[in-house]
């Protein structure tokens, strides 16, 4: 059987829960002081490869570190709630690498994260516009 998408996000899936399992029943100081995650994958037909995330609890990700830098040359209010489709937006990060849509926002009621570009992000979040 070929590996694709939906066999590696299950994957990914069964490797985090095993994962959570396991760090609290053996680790448990990794898991009082650390956010231990099964990040990205790359993969091919027969080969997958996943990144392991270890960040210290409650420290900022590095695209929230991105933000708060970006935000400043943008001349971005990060504070500023935004109503898109009739949700509020806030924004919570910013890929370095993404060339059209480098920008995250979150939805504040599901959680949900999207990408806008920095025009759109400019419009709804930008310093003295009403959003």
């Amino acid at each position: 059987m070929l590996l694709n998408r939906k066999i590696v996000k299950e994957l990914r899936d069964t490797l985090q829960r095993h994962l959570d399992h396991t760090l609290s029943d053996t680790a448990s100081w990794i898991d009082d002081n650390y956010d231990l995650s099964i990040g990205n994958a790359s993969f091919n037909d027969t080969e997958v490869t996943f990144k392991v995330n270890l960040r210290l609890k409650g420290a900022k990700t590095q695209s929230q570190k991105d933000l708060e830098d970006y935000a400043e040359m943008y001349k971005l209010d990060l504070t500023k709630i935004a109503k898109l489709d009739g949700k509020d937006f806030s924004l919570s990060g910013y890929r370095r690498k993404a060339r059209t849509k480098p920008f995250l926002i979150q939805d504040l009621k599901n959680g949900g994260e999207y990408i806008i570009t920095t025009d759109t992000a400019k419009k709804y979040f930008g310093k003295g516009e009403s959003a």
